[in-house]
């Protein structure tokens, strides 16, 4: 049982602490640790001890089903954190049918090349390679040019945009150059 326990706080302290670079996988595995722990309860202590550890694992590698493969499948741990954290941010800032503009509808896949190619953007804008340094008004023009000339309307591109650089800003402090 205090095992059990022990793998329940271990997973609460992976989504609350280790998910802070990616918000939108933080949300889903809240979700669905909450749901997995209540459907768990009534179960044999060797089946709950299963469960858990599967999760956990889950939360490990950031592994989520709707991710699609061409980022799930990078062998570069750093950058498939990176781009699923993009891809999850747009999920955030889209509503369900994944529309971009008045008449324009993406699937998952087209919204995966967005995330692969708004990583390489910001990438190409380190100042310094070996710490977190951007150039953060490139970053801005970019990626509004990315997004705006693949018909976002503005204000989804703006808000994207927003959320990039808060992202940038709260996991690598206070050393993102203008």
């Amino acid at each position: 049982m205090l095992e059990i326990a022990n793998l329940q706080n271990q997973i609460k302290s992976a989504i609350k602490y280790d998910l802070e670079d990616d918000p939108y996988a933080k949300l889903r595995f809240s979700a669905i640790a909450k749901q997995q722990l209540a459907e768990i309860s009534n179960l044999p202590l060797q089946n709950r001890h299963k469960a858990l550890t599967n999760l956990k694992r889950q939360i490990d590698e950031r592994y989520l089903e709707e991710i699609p493969l061409v980022i799930a499948n990078l062998p570069n741990k750093n950058t498939r954190e990176r781009q699923q954290a993009y891809y999850g941010i747009m999920l955030l800032c889209l509503d369900d049918s994944l529309t971009i503009n008045d008449s324009q509808q993406l699937n998952t896949e087209q919204l995966a090349i967005y995330a692969i190619n708004i990583d390489e953007i910001i990438e190409n804008n380190k100042i310094n390679q070996m710490q977190y340094e951007y150039n953060k008004n490139q970053i801005n023009i970019q990626l509004l040019a990315l997004l705006t000339n693949n018909n976002f309307n503005s204000q989804l591109a703006k808000n994207i945009v927003t959320t990039i650089q808060l992202l940038l800003e709260k996991n690598h402090g206070d050393i993102t150059k203008n």
